[in-house]
């Protein structure tokens, strides 16, 4: 259990998830709060939940690729 952890949280393989997390990430403030973001209401209490739209696609697609390598290997 713990190499998988090590697998997942290792710096190979950072580009994709990188990449994927910039393209949902975006698309999901852009949907969450583009209203806000526009109107220009936008504020601080909205930062943490707006980094999170990239935080969560950037683990799940790093989580998914240490999986992928995981079964690879057996």
């Amino acid at each position: 259990m713990i190499a998988f952890f090590r697998l997942c949280f290792s710096s190979t393989g950072i580009i994709r998830p990188l990449c994927i997390s910039l393209v949902v990430g975006t698309l999901l403030v852009a949907i969450n709060y583009g209203a806000f973001i526009l109107d220009g209401n936008f504020n601080e209490n909205m930062l943490f939940p707006a980094f999170l739209n990239y935080l969560v696609p950037f683990l799940v697609s790093k989580i998914a690729a240490a999986f992928q390598i995981k079964d690879n290997e057996h």
